[in-house]
């Protein structure tokens, strides 16, 4: 890039500044300055243009360190924004996890309460299993009870049929030798 020559004017005279930066730019630093002599010079008109110059100077020179540490300042509070920005994040990423586990100890939960519940459903249809189980088994036991009685009928019954055969036979034995 070519370098520019351009003219300004400062505290009446004339300057030729030499460089690569914008003519606006350099006109504006220019008048800018003038601006500052000019208020300088009417502020402490009993000193000469060198007093005012060197006044002038030591008040840039407080502005600008004054602007370095209010930059400072900035970078420390960008900084602490980086910070707190990533601290956000950080925040927003823990309250997800914590909501996923919410949620997951919600479904914990609620999957306790079904089985639970399937538990004590269970835990009711075995009463009625066992219930029904011991009147089956009092029935059973009825009926075993019905079955020796009628086994013990049966067998006095067979026993009376055969003394009762028995006793035909000798009635028929003795008709026989009667009839002989």
């Amino acid at each position: 890039m070519d370098k520019k020559r351009i003219k300004v004017q400062i505290d009446d005279m004339n300057f030729h500044i030499i460089g690569n930066d914008d003519e606006e730019y350099i006109k504006e630093l220019a008048n800018d300055l003038n601006n500052r002599i000019n208020n300088m010079r009417s502020s402490n008109f009993k000193l000469n243009q060198n007093q005012n110059l060197i006044l002038l100077a030591l008040n840039l020179l407080d502005e600008k360190e004054k602007m370095k540490k209010e930059y400072e300042l900035l970078q420390i509070i960008k900084e602490d924004d980086d910070v707190y920005k990533n601290s956000l994040d950080e925040l927003e990423q823990l309250r997800e996890e914590n909501l996923k586990h919410l949620l997951d100890e919600q479904d914990f939960k609620n999957n306790i309460s079904k089985l639970r519940d399937k538990i004590k459903s269970l835990e009711e249809d075995n009463t009625e299993l066992r219930s029904e189980a011991l009147n089956k088994n009092k029935k059973i036991e009825e009926m075993l009870a019905v079955i020796n009685e009628l086994k013990d009928e049966k067998n006095v019954l067979e026993q009376q049929i055969y003394d009762s055969q028995k006793r035909i036979m000798d009635l028929n034995r003795e008709i026989e030798s009667l009839n002989e």
